[in-house]
């Protein structure tokens, strides 16, 4: 069966195979800032939705009116309080749309990647973002092993905690749901991410790497 188009090499024949891990790290650079705007648009449009008072979307962040003061009275135990300035399900529920809204493009784009050809800019980008933008869950990891044994009573401020505290749910759930999808994007996409398939993993850890310190220098100035 010949090869499909799809499977065509990225660069003519005769040009150095660097040219291919140039590619994997400009599209990891490129969705480094992408996953962190969708990931907080999903928290600005979701207050915007319930109708909080001035959501708003920062370079590294969202946020609404009393945010802080709603999430100080909820984590310092005081529900009654929390409930006062906006209903504690809704503020969950704005806590919860970048989580979910991270794990399902993560999946789209696992799926996608293959279908546009791993060898190609248009599929090595889905694929940079499928690998790298779930893993928001590291701090969430980080509390569950290391910090809660420690400190019981501590009271994180990522996005998992805040829904399991606002909705009820176990944040050692959100957590490993995370985890998994991570986990099923990697074991998906890493074994057809061949020939050189870790020189390409290592491209788009440090495209990742460098992606992300570039939009913390270029981010203020365009989303203060």
């Amino acid at each position: 069966m010949p090869p499909s188009a799809t499977d065509a090499p990225l660069e003519p024949p005769g040009l150095p195979p660097w040219r291919g891990l140039l590619v994997w790290l400009g599209a990891a650079a490129l969705t480094a800032p992408l996953g962190i705007l969708l990931h907080e648009a999903a928290h600005a449009l979701t207050a915007l939705a319930f109708g909080f008072e001035n959501p708003a979307l920062h370079f590294d962040s969202s946020g609404y009116a009393h945010s802080d003061a709603f999430w100080d009275a909820l984590t310092g135990g005081l529900p009654e309080a929390a409930a006062a300035i906006y209903p504690v399900a809704q503020a969950g529920a704005v806590a919860l749309a970048g989580v979910v809204l991270t794990w399902v493009l993560s999946l789209v784009a696992a799926a996608a990647a293959p279908r546009v050809g791993l060898r190609r800019f248009a599929g090595a980008f889905p694929a940079a973002f499928a690998l790298t933008a779930a893993i928001r869950w590291l701090p969430g990891a980080i509390y569950l092993v290391s910090v809660r044994p420690r400190y019981p009573d501590a009271r994180p401020n990522f996005d998992e905690f805040r829904v399991a505290l606002a909705l009820g749910v176990p944040v050692e759930g959100l957590v490993l749901a995370g985890v998994a999808v991570t986990v099923g994007c990697w074991l998906y996409l890493v074994p057809r991410m061949s020939p050189g398939r870790w020189l390409k993993v290592g491209a788009v850890a440090a495209g990742f790497a460098g992606g992300v310190a570039l939009w913390m220098v270029v981010g203020p100035h365009l989303l203060p």
